[in-house]
C-alpha cells in the first residue's frame, strides 16, 4: 500500500478528495435536536413513566414569565394591564394551548349562602379595589410562591405549550421570537419592568442557540489554534497545509456519514469535531518529525516517508485503534448524546489515521516540507531534558510519587451532582433569568409523583384525600422543598368558601360527594385555556402531586427522594405508591447512572488496553509498567478537581474514558521505541535515550496541541462541554509531565539490565 502511496502521489490525492467530498455532501442530512430529553435514551425506565404519567394527566411544555416591578408593586392598574397582556397573548402564540395568571386566576370564594368561583381581577382595573384584591392574592395560598412571589412583589405568567415536534429546531425558534416580540412590545410600554424568562421550552431553546454559537466559534477558534500551532512546530507552510487539510476532511467526512446516517447532533456530539480535529494531528506530526529527521541526513522525499512510515506506520495504527477503542467505550454511557460523541469521534479518528497515511504521505512527495531547523533544535531540548531526568532520577521518582499521592487523595472532595440550570454559563441569559426566577418567584427544580387511587373517582375518597394531606404536609416540612401543589389544595379552599369562608373549614371535605361536586363546580367556572388535568386525570382515578424545590444537585435531589419513599413506604397502606417523575428527577438519575455504567466502561478500556500494551512491548514487566504513566495523570487530575472544583456532573463520567485512549497514544511511541531497542540488545539506558529522541519532540508537540485544543472548549456557553474540556486538558498536560518524569525513572528503576 504505502508503494501505491509514494509511486502514485496525485491519484491518492484525487481519490481521498473524491471519497472525502463524497462523504461530506451527507452534512446536508444532519438533524438538530435541542430537546432537553435528547439526554436519556427511548428506553430510559425513567424516561418511560414520565411519559406513562404524561399521557396520563396533561402534559404541557412551559414557559414561565416573571414580571418584576422596579418598586415591587404589582397590584397597579399599568402592572396588572401588562400582566394581562402577556397573559393574553397566548392566544396568538405559536403552539400555545393555554395560560395561567393572576389576570385570569379563578377565585373560590363566598358571597352569603352563595359560592362564587370568578376571576381575582375583573375587567374593569380602574374602579376596582386593588388594594384589596392585592391582600386577598397575598393571602391566598394557591397564589403564594407560584403565580405570585411570596412578598408578593413580582407575579409569574405561565404558558402552555404543545409542540408537534416534527421540527424541533423551527418550532422553538418560532416561539422563541414570538414570546419576545410580546415581550418587547409591554416593555417599551413598561419600562420599568423586568421580565425574566424561564422554563423547560426556554432551556431547550438555550441548548439550540448554545450548538449554533458552538459551530460557528468553537470550530473557527479550533482551526486558528491549530494552524498557529502547527506552523510554530514545522515552520513549513507545506506541512501545515497538508495536515489541516486532512483533520478538515476527516471531521467533515465523519459528519457527512453522521448526516447520511440521519444523526440527530446535540451540543455534547458536537464537540466531536473539535476532538477530531485535535487528537487527530498526533498521526501527522509523528509521521512528519521523523520524515524531517531523515531528510536532514539527506534523503530523498519518497525514502524519508517511506522510513517514517516504516518506523511510525504499526505504531500509528495502533494508536488509532486504541484512541477508537477508548472513544467507543463511551457507549456504556445511559446518556445518548455521550454515545454519540463516542462513536464520531471514533469514527473520525480512523478516518484521520487513513488520511495521514495517504493523503499526507502522497503531498509529501508533490509538495515536500522543508527541514525547520527549529524542529531538530527541539529533539536536542528533549534530549537534554531526558538527561536531567535520568542524571536526578533518585530524587525526581520519590518527589514525584508523593505528589501523585498528595494529589490523587482529592479525589474523595469530589461531590457527584448536577444541575440543569448550571449547564449554561453565567453569561447565558436563561440562567440568569432562571436564577432570578428561582430566587424571587418559584422554583424551577421540581420533582412530581403520581398516586393511583384506584378506580374512576376513587380520588375523592376522603381517606385518600387524607394520605395524600399527611404526605403533603411531611413534604412542606422538609428544607428542600419550597411549595407543595396537589388537588388537596383545591379541595380546601373551595371547601372554605362552601362554608362561608370559615376559617376553620379550611379543610378537606367530609365525603366523596362532597368533595366530587365542589371540584365539578370549580371546573366548570375556568376560563378558556385552563383546566385540573395537570393535578387529575380524566376519570379522577390517580393525582399529580408537583414539589417545587430550591436549588439543589441531583445527588441532594436523589437523598430527598430516597427520604420521601421511605416516608411513603412506613406511612401508607402496601398498595398505595408514589413514584417519583419529572424533568430534574430524570437528570438526577441519569448523572448517576452515567457515571456508573461509565465506571464499567473505564475498567473494561483499561483491561483491553492493559493487553494491548503487553503484546505491543513484547513483555509482561514493560506491560504492567506502562499502565502506570498511563492511570496516573487521570488519578491526579480528578484530584486536583475534587481540591478546586469539587463538583464532578454528568459530562465528567466520560472524561476518563476519553482520556485514556489519548494518554495511552503516548505511552505507545515511547514503548513501542524502547521496547524495539531492548530486544535489539541495548540497554535500558540506551534504549530510553534512544525511544525519547525519536519521539520525545513530537510527544511534546502533540500533547502541547491536544492540551490546548480540548481547553478551547472552555470557550462555550455550555457549561457541560466547559467541563469536559477544562478536565481533559487537565489531564493530558499531566499526562505530558508524566511521560517525561515519570516514565523513563519507572523504566530505570523497574527494568534494570
Amino acid at each position: 500500500m504505502f508503494d501505491f502511496v509514494l509511486g502514485r502521489p496525485r491519484r491518492v490525492i484525487l481519490l481521498a478528495l473524491v471519497l472525502g467530498l463524497l462523504c461530506a455532501a451527507g452534512i446536508g442530512g444532519l438533524r438538530y435536536n435541542g430537546d432537553s430529553r435528547v439526554f436519556f435514551a427511548d428506553d430510559n425506565p425513567d424516561l418511560l413513566a414520565l411519559q406513562a404519567l404524561e399521557q396520563r394527566f396533561s402534559r404541557a411544555d412551559t414557559l414561565v414569565m416573571a414580571v418584576a416591578p422596579a418598586d415591587g408593586q404589582v397590584f397597579t392598574v399599568e402592572r396588572l394591564r401588562a400582566i394581562r397582556q402577556l397573559t393574553d397573548a397566548w392566544s396568538h402564540l405559536p403552539y400555545a394551548k393555554g395560560a395561567s395568571s393572576i389576570s385570569n386566576y379563578i377565585e373560590a370564594r363566598s358571597d352569603g349562602d352563595d359560592l362564587l368561583a370568578e376571576p381575582l381581577l375583573p375587567d374593569d382595573l380602574v374602579g376596582a379595589d386593588l388594594a384589596a384584591i392585592g391582600q386577598r392574592a397575598r393571602a391566598d395560598e394557591r397564589l403564594r410562591g407560584g403565580l405570585l412571589s411570596e412578598r408578593g412583589d413580582i407575579a409569574g405568567v405561565y404558558i402552555y405549550f404543545e409542540l408537534p415536534r416534527n421540527d424541533p429546531e423551527g418550532e422553538l425558534s418560532r416561539i422563541g421570537d414570538a414570546v419576545r416580540a410580546e415581550v418587547a412590545k409591554v416593555q417599551a410600554a413598561h419600562p420599568d419592568l423586568r421580565i425574566a424568562l424561564g422554563g423547560i421550552l426556554m432551556f431547550d431553546e438555550a441548548m439550540q442557540q448554545q450548538l449554533l454559537r458552538d459551530t460557528s466559534t468553537l470550530y473557527p477558534l479550533c482551526f486558528v489554534v491549530m494552524t498557529a500551532l502547527l506552523y510554530l512546530f514545522f515552520r513549513s507552510a507545506s506541512a501545515t497545509f497538508a495536515t489541516l487539510s486532512a483533520m478538515v476532511l476527516a471531521v467533515a467526512m465523519t459528519f457527512g456519514l453522521a448526516g447520511w446516517a440521519r444523526l440527530a447532533i446535540n451540543p455534547a456530539s458536537l464537540t466531536a469535531g473539535v476532538i477530531i480535529l485535535t487528537i487527530s494531528i498526533a498521526d501527522a506530526v509523528h509521521l512528519l518529525t521523523t520524515f524531517a529527521a531523515e531528510r536532514a541526513v539527506g534523503a530523498d522525499p519518497r525514502a524519508a516517508m517511506a522510513a517514517s512510515l516504516r518506523v511510525n506506520g504499526r505504531t500509528i495504527f495502533l494508536t488509532t485503534m486504541v484512541n477508537a477503542l477508548g472513544f467507543l467505550s463511551m457507549n456504556f454511557s445511559d446518556s445518548p448524546p455521550y454515545r454519540d460523541l463516542g462513536n464520531l469521534v471514533a469514527l473520525g479518528t480512523i478516518l484521520a489515521w487513513l488520511l495521514s497515511i495517504s493523503f499526507i504521505a502522497a503531498w509529501t512527495q508533490l509538495a515536500p516540507p522543508r527541514v525547520s531547523p527549529s524542529a531538530l533544535r527541539q529533539v536536542e531540548i528533549v534530549k537534554r531534558l531526558i538527561e536531567w531526568v535520568i542524571t536526578h532520577r533518585r530524587r525526581v521518582l520519590p518527589l514525584a510519587l508523593a505528589l501523585i499521592t498528595a494529589l490523587s487523595a482529592g479525589i474523595a472532595l469530589n461531590r457527584f451532582g448536577d444541575n440543569y440550570v448550571e449547564f449554561f454559563s453565567p453569561r447565558v441569559q436563561f440562567r440568569a433569568d432562571t436564577e432570578f426566577i428561582n430566587e424571587r418567584l418559584a422554583g424551577m427544580q421540581f420533582i412530581e409523583y403520581a398516586v393511583e387511587a384506584g378506580g374512576p373517582g376513587d380520588v375523592f375518597e376522603p381517606a385518600f384525600l387524607r394520605h395524600i394531606e399527611a404526605y403533603s404536609d411531611w413534604l412542606r416540612q422538609q428544607p428542600e422543598v419550597r411549595r407543595v401543589a396537589s388537588l388537596n389544595d383545591i379541595s380546601k379552599r373551595l371547601n372554605k368558601a362552601m362554608h362561608g369562608d370559615d376559617p376553620t373549614q379550611f379543610r378537606l371535605p367530609d365525603s366523596r360527594e362532597e368533595a366530587a361536586q365542589h371540584l365539578l363546580f370549580y371546573e366548570m367556572s375556568l376560563p378558556n385555556g385552563q383546566d385540573l388535568t395537570h393535578l387529575v386525570d380524566l376519570d379522577k382515578s390517580a393525582i399529580r402531586l408537583t414539589v417545587l424545590l430550591n436549588t439543589i444537585s441531583s445527588s441532594e435531589l436523589e437523598a430527598f427522594d430516597r427520604r420521601a419513599q421511605s416516608w411513603v413506604a412506613q406511612n401508607w397502606p402496601a398498595d398505595l405508591k408514589a413514584r417519583s417523575s419529572g424533568m430534574s428527577a430524570l437528570f438526577a438519575k441519569v448523572a448517576r447512572s452515567n457515571f456508573q455504567s461509565m465506571s464499567t466502561g473505564m475498567l473494561t478500556s483499561c483491561a483491553l488496553i492493559a493487553a494491548l500494551l503487553i503484546w505491543l512491548s513484547r513483555s509482561l514487566k514493560l506491560g504492567l509498567i506502562s499502565l502506570v504513566p498511563n492511570l496516573t495523570p487521570i488519578l491526579v487530575g480528578f484530584g486536583i478537581w475534587g481540591l478546586t472544583v469539587g463538583k464532578m456532573g454528568m459530562s465528567l463520567a466520560v472524561v476518563a474514558s476519553l482520556t485514556l485512549g489519548i494518554v495511552v497514544d503516548d505511552t505507545m511511541h515511547v514503548f513501542s521505541h524502547y521496547g524495539a531497542a531492548r530486544r535489539r540488545g541495548a540497554t535500558s539506558l540506551e534504549a530510553l535515550r534512544e525511544a525519547y529522541a525519536d519521539v520525545g519532540a513530537a510527544l511534546w508537540v502533540t500533547s502541547a496541541t491536544l492540551v490546548v485544543g480540548f481547553a478551547v472548549l472552555a470557550w462555550s456557553n455550555f457549561m457541560l462541554t466547559v467541563h469536559l474540556g477544562l478536565l481533559t486538558s487537565l489531564i493530558l498536560a499531566l499526562a505530558l509531565i508524566a511521560e517525561f518524569v515519570l516514565t523513563p525513572t519507572l523504566l530505570l528503576w523497574l527494568d534494570r539490565d
